[in-house]
């Protein structure tokens, strides 16, 4: 086995290092080997955006490997009394061993919050791990841009083609692998390139990313999963490097997200503090005067839990939301999902509650139905609600349900739309809810698990209680495997038309409850009705809060 990965790590690395020599073409930075040399002169200047880890390593490698003047660049935020970012430490041991220059830039709390204001109008759906990773990359842009570089590289995609993400990768199954890694892909330019070329392109950059290249990166998707993931995650990337004679400390390095190892996360901790009133991080980095803005959004709204985590996180980044997407009704009964109507009514009720406009028009597109859909169907649907509301993209829980999520990712490609699953905390959807705000009821659970549904969740204690005890009766760590799990808010901080109202023994009287064949589910419109209310102080209408308000 450990061969195999050899082999493979070798061919990546011939893959990678083409790449890096077209990276380097466009800078005049590829050195012709000395004997067919003619008119020798200076290799251009290239910047690597920096951090010490695996990533940028390799490709920093390849560059000094193709005779360019490689520029080392690591940004972070450091001031006196606190630690030196970890980053940086990390970054002055890789290049001691790549024996290139290297550049460490420090940003101050004061430049930070000029850099948020610099950068805000030009992040298209501002959000605060985006704003956390452009102060670094910004940072790092402006010095490369100094030193007479043209062309900055990046180690973006490495963490899609490579099973990088914990939550995205390692916790499914290996058969997962590939799927996964196209939804990240698919996903990738509103999450994370249009950012990055924006930046680059302020600093007058060309931002290049090697592992995006077409000869790397559908090799490296289609890779088998155990060469991609062992103990550590890039398990190829780290055996290539190690190939080329990195020390341990090098190629065996934790990975770190880059608004953490730069430490910009604590400058927007620090900054929520001092200048927004209610201390928080999505007040300061989402502030629309500062010229952020967001497209309108739709919710697919399948059964409840991971549906209504997702739309409780966007709306914490002020995204705004015009309508809910439902499944549609069927026919015939044999066509239907196990919990078909319990999805459908959950969708209403929800949508009643959040004050927003409920069409029930998706084909059944989620992996279990027992229907093929038509592609186009899909992308029909979408097409046709998009020109009623006028929104920009679509948000979905559908995380544990990646074949679901890739087949709504690419009719939203083909009706134009962005897709959206913010899925990405370690605790479960359920947990995640109450923990940002709302109070929960279980709607519906497994036969035998010793829980039914209508038990109310109000405190995080007790709802990481139930989740830990519904998985451990079930078994796994995925959200798909507490499928026979869900849960509705009864109340929400985002909430405009109202909140649920449960009669007292919703529990327990024998009317209340149904019995698919999987599962116990609440007989909601039996025993739930939506009351109305005024929109709360400090809550927009489109469902964001307002500035000077607290969540």
């Amino acid at each position: 086995v450990e061969n195999a990965v050899s082999a493979l790590a070798l061919e990546f690395l011939a893959r990678t290092d083409i790449a890096v020599q077209r990276a380097l073409a466009l800078s005049g930075g590829v050195q012709e080997p000395v004997a067919t040399q003619v008119n020798v002169r200076p290799p251009a200047r290239v910047a690597v955006l920096f951090s010490g880890g695996v990533d940028s390593s390799l490709l920093a490698a390849l560059c000094i490997r193709n005779g360019a003047d490689v520029r080392l660049v690591t940004a972070g935020f450091w001031e006196k009394g606190l630690e030196e970012p970890e980053d940086l430490v990390k970054a002055r041991v890789a290049a001691e061993w790549l024996g290139v220059p290297w550049t460490p830039v420090i940003r101050s709390l004061d430049e930070t919050l000029a850099d948020v204001y610099e950068l805000a109008p030009i992040i298209a759906n501002v959000n605060v791990v985006k704003m956390g990773v452009a102060l670094a990359f910004s940072a790092a842009c402006r010095e490369a841009a100094s030193q007479g570089c043209v062309v900055a590289l990046s180690g973006g995609g490495s963490e899609e083609l490579l099973s990088g993400y914990h939550w995205r990768h390692l916790q499914r199954p290996p058969e997962a692998s590939y799927a996964a890694g196209l939804s990240g892909l698919r996903s990738m330019y509103h999450r994370d390139l249009q950012r990055d070329f924006a930046v680059g392109a302020m600093h007058g950059l060309f931002l290049l990313h090697p592992y995006l290249d077409g000869d790397v990166a559908p090799f490296a998707l289609a890779l088998p999963p155990d060469s991609k993931v062992a103990d550590q995650e890039k398990r190829l990337l780290r055996r290539a490097l190690q190939l080329l004679g990195a020390p341990p400390s090098l190629h065996a390095r934790k990975k770190r997200a880059a608004q953490y190892g730069s430490r910009f996360n604590s400058a927007l901790a620090k900054l929520a503090k001092r200048h927004r009133d209610g201390g928080l991080r999505t007040d300061l980095v989402c502030d629309r005067s500062l010229g952020s803005s967001h497209c309108s959004l739709a919710l697919v709204f399948t059964s409840g839990k991971e549906s209504a985590h997702c739309f409780q996180t966007m709306c914490q980044v002020k995204c705004s939301f015009v309508c809910i997407l439902g499944f549609s009704p069927v026919a015939r009964a044999e066509d239907d999902l196990d919990d078909g109507p319990h999805m459908r009514r959950s969708a209403s009720i929800f949508a009643k509650c959040a004050g927003l406009p409920y069409e029930a028009v998706l084909p059944h597109y989620v992996s279990r139905s027992p229907q093929k859909v038509d592609m186009a169907d899909l992308v029909q649907a979408l097409h046709c609600a998009r020109i009623t509301y006028g929104f920009g993209g679509i948000v979905c829980g559908h995380s544990s349900d990646i074949m679901a999520l890739t087949y709504l990712e690419e009719a939203c490609d083909q009706a134009s739309l962005q897709c959206l699953s913010p899925m990405g905390r370690s605790e479960g959807a359920m947990e995640c809810l109450v923990t940002d705000g709302a109070e929960v009821v279980v709607t519906r659970v497994p036969h035998d698990c010793g829980v039914l549904p209508g038990k109310r969740l109000k405190h995080i204690d007790v709802a990481r209680e139930l989740q830990q005890q519904l998985t451990a009766h079930i078994g796994g760590t995925l959200e798909v495997d507490l499928g026979g799990v869900d849960c509705l808010p009864v109340s929400s901080p985002y909430f405009l038309g109202g909140r649920l109202e449960l009669h007292e023994d919703a529990s327990n009287a024998s009317g209340t409850l149904i019995a698919p064949s999987r599962a116990l589910e609440l007989a909601l419109f039996e025993c739930c009705s939506v009351v109305s209310h005024a929109p709360r102080d400090g809550i927009s209408h489109n469902g964001t809060r307002s500035a000077d308000s607290k969540s």
